[in-house]
């Protein structure tokens, strides 16, 4: 198995966009106690969703970036673009 580094980040960053960073805009960022100036908190759902066991950040680095972070994978580069290589 072949992954194209520069295709493959790109789809991570449009996956991470679409699944975690749109949620954390619209639900997170602003409420308390990440912003100590909002005047609402996040709720108690929103913090599960988002940093809990099966929370949308652990899903993403699950689904997306565990590969890529585990010594199962070799660097290497192949007609001048760096590839990860895998045999499973």
């Amino acid at each position: 198995m072949v992954i194209r580094i520069k295709t493959a980040l790109s789809e991570i960053n449009t996956l991470w966009n679409r699944n975690v960073y749109s949620f954390y805009q619209s639900r997170i960022a602003n409420r308390y106690p990440l912003n100590r100036k909002a005047e609402q908190s996040i709720s108690l759902e929103d913090f599960r969703d988002f940093f809990g066991p099966n929370g949308r950040v652990q899903r993403f680095y699950n689904d997306y970036l565990k590969f890529f972070l585990e010594d199962n994978a070799e660097l290497s580069v192949v007609n001048g673009e760096s590839v990860i290589s895998s045999e499973f």
